[in-house]
Protein backbone atom coordinates (compact mmCIF):
# COMPACT_ATOMS: atom_id res chain seq x y z
CA UNK A 1 0.00 0.00 0.00
CA UNK A 2 1.45 3.33 -0.98
CA UNK A 3 1.55 6.34 1.29
CA UNK A 4 -0.89 8.06 -1.08
CA UNK A 5 -3.40 5.19 -0.71
CA UNK A 6 -3.04 5.27 3.08
CA UNK A 7 -3.54 9.04 3.10
CA UNK A 8 -6.68 8.61 0.99
CA UNK A 9 -7.97 5.97 3.40
CA UNK A 10 -7.28 8.23 6.38
CA UNK A 11 -9.08 11.16 4.74
CA UNK A 12 -12.06 8.95 3.87
CA UNK A 13 -12.34 7.58 7.42
CA UNK A 14 -12.08 11.07 8.93
CA UNK A 15 -14.85 12.31 6.61
CA UNK A 16 -17.02 9.27 7.39
CA UNK A 17 -16.54 9.79 11.12
CA UNK A 18 -17.49 13.46 10.83
CA UNK A 19 -20.58 12.51 8.81
CA UNK A 20 -21.48 9.87 11.43
CA UNK A 21 -21.29 12.56 14.13
CA UNK A 22 -23.40 15.00 12.11
CA UNK A 23 -26.12 12.42 11.42
CA UNK A 24 -26.06 11.30 15.07
CA UNK A 25 -26.47 14.91 16.24
CA UNK A 26 -29.52 15.22 13.97
CA UNK A 27 -30.98 12.13 15.62
CA UNK A 28 -31.14 10.32 12.28
CA UNK A 29 -30.17 6.70 12.93
CA UNK A 30 -31.18 5.64 9.41
CA UNK A 31 -28.82 8.23 7.90
CA UNK A 32 -25.99 7.12 10.21
CA UNK A 33 -26.37 3.58 8.90
CA UNK A 34 -26.96 4.54 5.25
CA UNK A 35 -23.95 6.84 5.06
CA UNK A 36 -21.47 4.91 7.24
CA UNK A 37 -22.01 1.16 6.91
CA UNK A 38 -22.05 -1.40 4.11
CA UNK A 39 -25.43 -2.97 3.29
CA UNK A 40 -24.35 -6.21 4.99
CA UNK A 41 -22.49 -4.66 7.94
CA UNK A 42 -22.33 -6.29 11.36
CA UNK A 43 -22.20 -4.62 14.77
CA UNK A 44 -21.16 -6.13 18.08
CA UNK A 45 -22.23 -3.99 21.01
CA UNK A 46 -21.45 -4.79 24.66
CA UNK A 47 -23.56 -7.54 26.20
CA UNK A 48 -25.61 -7.98 23.03
CA UNK A 49 -25.74 -10.48 20.19
CA UNK A 50 -24.28 -9.51 16.83
CA UNK A 51 -26.58 -7.33 14.77
CA UNK A 52 -26.45 -7.49 10.98
CA UNK A 53 -27.98 -5.33 8.26
CA UNK A 54 -29.33 -1.79 8.08
CA UNK A 55 -32.52 -2.28 10.10
CA UNK A 56 -30.73 -3.99 12.98
CA UNK A 57 -27.91 -1.44 13.09
CA UNK A 58 -30.39 1.47 12.93
CA UNK A 59 -32.27 -0.08 15.86
CA UNK A 60 -29.09 -0.18 17.98
CA UNK A 61 -28.14 3.39 17.10
CA UNK A 62 -31.73 4.54 17.56
CA UNK A 63 -31.78 2.97 21.03
CA UNK A 64 -28.61 4.88 21.90
CA UNK A 65 -30.27 8.09 20.75
CA UNK A 66 -33.46 7.16 22.60
CA UNK A 67 -31.48 6.78 25.82
CA UNK A 68 -30.78 10.51 25.75
CA UNK A 69 -27.50 10.61 23.83
CA UNK A 70 -27.38 13.66 21.57
CA UNK A 71 -23.87 13.79 20.15
CA UNK A 72 -20.97 11.48 19.32
CA UNK A 73 -17.36 12.09 18.42
CA UNK A 74 -15.15 9.44 16.85
CA UNK A 75 -11.37 9.75 17.08
CA UNK A 76 -9.04 7.42 15.20
CA UNK A 77 -6.00 6.08 17.04
CA UNK A 78 -4.72 3.58 14.45
CA UNK A 79 -5.58 3.26 10.78
CA UNK A 80 -4.25 0.49 8.54
CA UNK A 81 -5.32 -0.55 5.06
CA UNK A 82 -4.27 -3.01 2.40
CA UNK A 83 -6.06 -2.98 -0.93
CA UNK A 84 -9.81 -2.77 -0.42
CA UNK A 85 -9.77 -3.61 3.30
CA UNK A 86 -8.69 -1.56 6.27
CA UNK A 87 -9.25 -1.22 9.95
CA UNK A 88 -9.56 1.58 12.44
CA UNK A 89 -9.02 1.47 16.19
CA UNK A 90 -10.35 4.49 18.00
CA UNK A 91 -12.19 6.17 20.82
CA UNK A 92 -15.71 7.55 20.90
CA UNK A 93 -17.25 10.04 23.26
CA UNK A 94 -21.02 10.17 23.64
CA UNK A 95 -22.80 13.21 25.03
CA UNK A 96 -26.27 13.86 26.40
CA UNK A 97 -27.25 17.51 26.92
CA UNK A 98 -24.34 19.81 27.72
CA UNK A 99 -20.58 19.45 27.46
CA UNK A 100 -20.10 16.55 29.90
CA UNK A 101 -19.13 13.19 28.42
CA UNK A 102 -21.88 10.65 29.13
CA UNK A 103 -19.88 7.63 27.95
CA UNK A 104 -16.46 6.77 26.56
CA UNK A 105 -16.11 3.85 24.19
CA UNK A 106 -13.27 2.18 22.34
CA UNK A 107 -13.97 0.66 18.98
CA UNK A 108 -12.65 -1.43 16.14
CA UNK A 109 -14.09 -0.89 12.68
CA UNK A 110 -13.25 -3.01 9.65
CA UNK A 111 -13.52 -0.88 6.52
CA UNK A 112 -14.21 -2.17 3.02
CA UNK A 113 -13.87 -0.17 -0.18
CA UNK A 114 -16.92 -0.65 -2.39
CA UNK A 115 -17.32 1.17 -5.69
CA UNK A 116 -14.59 3.62 -4.70
CA UNK A 117 -16.07 4.50 -1.28
CA UNK A 118 -14.88 3.29 2.12
CA UNK A 119 -17.69 1.87 4.28
CA UNK A 120 -17.73 0.22 7.70
CA UNK A 121 -18.30 -3.52 7.24
CA UNK A 122 -17.91 -4.55 10.90
CA UNK A 123 -18.10 -2.45 14.04
CA UNK A 124 -17.30 -3.63 17.56
CA UNK A 125 -17.24 -1.37 20.60
CA UNK A 126 -17.11 -1.46 24.37
CA UNK A 127 -16.59 0.71 27.41
CA UNK A 128 -13.27 2.44 27.98
CA UNK A 129 -10.60 4.02 25.84
CA UNK A 130 -7.69 2.73 23.81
Amino acid sequence: MSATDLDGFKRAVLAANENFAANFARGDAAAVVRDFYTADASMIAPDAPRQKGPEALAAVIGAMMGSGLKRATLSSVDLVCEGNLGYEIGNAELFADGPAVAAQLRYLVVWRKIDGAWRAAADMFGAGTV
